[in-house]
């Protein structure tokens, strides 16, 4: 059944709202009827089946209204542009090729809550897309965030736990990474060829690696804390691999296995860090001209490592285990 409300306003024109929220309607025939531009509530209860959505429209969930999907396809499908989700709670099996599946511009996706042992969130092409306050849990080694040929996006304040990847980004450029949480992966951050990416304020730990860096030009890597990374004998808080440009700075390097590992990558600056209690403060592999200025190294079994590496410039650091050494206090 349907309710017709109609309000009249002062200016004398007829607003016309339909209420299409029956027991016997299905989600996706409420979502097509929810004209563009328009908000949609989706009342408490389990949803088993999936939707897709393809028109600019603003859909509020209530806190228990769930999507539960078994199928091959995403629990949730975005194309086109300016769609919003707000606190939807997603749930999907390895079977379906994501839980939430974005396409397209200017989307919007908020303090949702996915468990899936899927990928949770698969981003393809889309741009300025906000993906903001929401929780993955993992079920299985699987990545929760994949950004694939998608720029221009940011990923604020996200919780992510037990996956393979925190946020998988390959071919993607420009992308704000911040104050997310992520523990129990395999990678915290895993990008892949992406140029200008900015990581600042996020929190990796319990990890194998907290983040890797690949092929990825101009990074900003600031203010953030990789700690307890130390979950195989290859981890790092940071491993920066064949990249050039990357500054590196402010950040809180914590008992990993080795904090920073610079690899076949030339011209990085690394200043201000934190390296404190790491197996392997900092570690250079085929490494040149980078640069490691302002740091702070203190409790780490051994403080650096260079193996065929050349030209990096290493000065003005303290280093608690060299002071009674460094004759001329130049660090």
């Amino acid at each position: 059944m349907y309710y017709l409300r109609i309000f009249l306003l002062m200016t004398g024109i007829w607003l016309l709202m339909i209420d299409a929220m029956s027991a016997d309607t299905s989600l996706q025939e409420q979502i097509d009827r929810t004209p563009a531009g328009g908000t949609l509530v989706i009342e408490n209860g389990t949803y088993n089946e999936p939707i897709d959505i393809r028109k600019p429209i603003r859909i509020v969930a209530k806190d228990e209204a769930m999507i539960v999907y078994d199928g091959e396809e995403a629990a949730v499908s975005i194309n086109g542009n300016d769609v919003s989700i707000d606190n939807l709670t997603v749930k999907a099996s390895e079977n379906a090729t994501a839980a939430v599946s974005v396409i397209g511009e200017g989307h919007s996706l908020t303090n949702m809550k996915i468990t899936t042992a899927t990928t949770a969130i698969k981003l393809y092409k889309a741009r300025h897309v906000l993906v903001e306050g929401t929780e993955i849990i993992g079920q299985a080694w699987k990545r929760a965030v994949n950004l694939d040929e998608s720029d221009d996006n940011i990923l604020r304040e996200n919780i992510v736990k037990n996956v393979e990847d925190g946020f998988y980004v390959e071919d993607s450029h420009r992308n704000l990474f911040t104050e997310n949480e992520v523990k129990q992966a395999r990678y915290g951050f895993h990008i892949m060829y992406s140029q200008e990416i900015t990581l600042t304020e996020n929190d990796v730990q319990n990890s194998y690696t907290g983040a890797m860096i690949m092929g990825a030009d101009g990074a900003l890597i600031k203010q953030n804390i990789l700690k307890n990374n130390n979950e195989n004998v290859n981890a790092q808080g940071l491993l920066i691999y064949d990249s050039r440009g990357v500054i590196i700075r402010d950040n809180e390097l914590i008992n990993n296995r080795i904090g920073l590992m610079i690899e076949k990558s030339l011209d990085n600056q690394v200043k201000d860090n934190l390296f404190s209690s790491n197996y392997i403060a900092i570690q250079f592999l085929r490494a040149a001209d980078n640069e490691v200025s302002g740091n702070h190294f203190q409790l780490n079994l051994n403080e650096a490592q260079a193996i065929e590496s050349s030209r990096n410039t290493v000065s003005q650091n303290f280093w608690d285990s060299s002071v009674k050494i460094d004759v001329d206090q130049d660090g």
